[in-house]
């Protein structure tokens, strides 16, 4: 999925120009839980992004049920320059250099 802003324009731009998501159409992470305490897992993985990979510790909350694992408010900070994201001049003071993610995702147990 992209990433999404508040604003659709921003969103457009971000994904379609500086992404290149028709060149890079998808980011990954690949990581594992290192710690489960009062169901806040503490991860580290690696996250690649316009086809670079940098490493990463984050934390959320986690739930595990019988049919689903939920993970949820997942945040963490992206350095566009760690990932080789290009902004360009004229735009540079709208962008921000660190964008926050925040993740929430359901997972089917299998």
């Amino acid at each position: 999925e992209d990433f999404v802003f508040p604003k659709k324009l921003m969103q457009e731009h971000f994904n379609e120009n500086y992404l290149e998501s028709d060149k890079y159409p998808k980011s990954y992470f690949f990581g594992k839980i290192i710690s489960l305490e009062d169901g806040i897992s503490h991860v580290e993985g690696e996250l690649t992004i316009h086809g670079v990979t940098n490493k990463i510790k984050t934390q959320g909350n986690f739930i595990i049920n019988n049919d689903f694992v939920l993970i949820n408010n997942v945040r963490f900070v992206v350095r566009l320059k760690d990932y080789n994201i290009k902004i360009p001049k004229i735009v540079m003071y709208k962008i921000a250099e660190d964008i926050e993610i925040t993740v929430s995702a359901k997972l089917k147990r299998i």
